[in-house]
This record gives C-alpha cells, sequence and structure tokens, in this order.
C-alpha cells in the first residue's frame, strides 16, 4: 500500500533533520581521574588458589593515589570505571560546546598554543557571564 518503509534507513534521516549533534574526541577519558587529571592505578588484589596466590588487577575500577587529590582528601579514592567515564565525556562535550575548544587532559595533540586558546576562552566565557549578570 505504500505505507510500509521497508529497507532504507528513512527514520534516521528523519532524525537527523531534527537533531543537533556533537562529536567528542574520548582519548585518555577513561584514563583519567576527574578531579586531578591524571593517570590513575588500577586496584590489585591477591588471589590464594590451590595453596599458590596470584596478584590480579581490577580493571572495572580505579584508584587515584596523589595525596593532593580532592577525592583522596575525602576518603573516596576509589572510582568506579564507567561512571568515571561517562562524566568525562559529558565535560569534553562541555567544552567543546561552550568553549569551542578542546579539554587540554584529552586532547591527543596538546600543544602550549591549544592551552593557551582554551583559557583565553574560558576567560570571554567567563567575563560574558559576569558582564550579562551585572546588567540584570
Amino acid at each position: 500500500k505504500g505505507f510500509l518503509k521497508y529497507g532504507r534507513k528513512w527514520k534516521t534521516d528523519l532524525h537527523a533533520n531534527f537533531t543537533m549533534v556533537c562529536i567528542t574526541n574520548e582519548f585518555n577519558t577513561s584514563q583519567t581521574c576527574m578531579h586531578w587529571y591524571q593517570k590513575p592505578l588500577h586496584p590489585v588484589q591477591v588471589k590464594k588458589a590451590n595453596g599458590g596466590s596470584t596478584i590480579q588487577s581490577n580493571r572495572h575500577s580505579f584508584l587515584c593515589v596523589n595525596l593532593r587529590c580532592i577525592s583522596v582528601r575525602a576518603g573516596m579514592e576509589m572510582h568506579s570505571r564507567d561512571s568515571a567515564l561517562a562524566a568525562a565525556i559529558r565535560l569534553s562535550g562541555l567544552s567543546i560546546l561552550l568553549f569551542g575548544v578542546t579539554f587540554p587532559p584529552w586532547d591527543p595533540a596538546l600543544t602550549h598554543e591549544k592551552t593557551a586558546r582554551f583559557i583565553k576562552a574560558i576567560r570571554l566565557f567567563l567575563e560574558y557571564k559576569y558582564k550579562d549578570n551585572n546588567e540584570n
């Protein structure tokens, strides 16, 4: 009858017409502490079996050992890898949307110029928000 549309990607085309898409680079997002932006460690546990012991790394979580990190000071140095990864990807995408620049800890080709551009974009954003709040 002409109403059934099998075999085409009509639904994805329809959604693409009315949806904004932001593509983020997920470089290093799963390997970075969200509070200190350094590489965390995977916790290790000793398993005993058959009279021997083996050391096994836990890949489902990570441990921040930096004493200056906020999460270590609060006593919450152990993080789930999936929730930290999701937060890092959100922060990376937000920096691209708000500032137009990749967040420096997750930039695969980081240079001094890119860092300076990121700092300048943040300053301009904060100055704009400050002026906007003072005018009202």
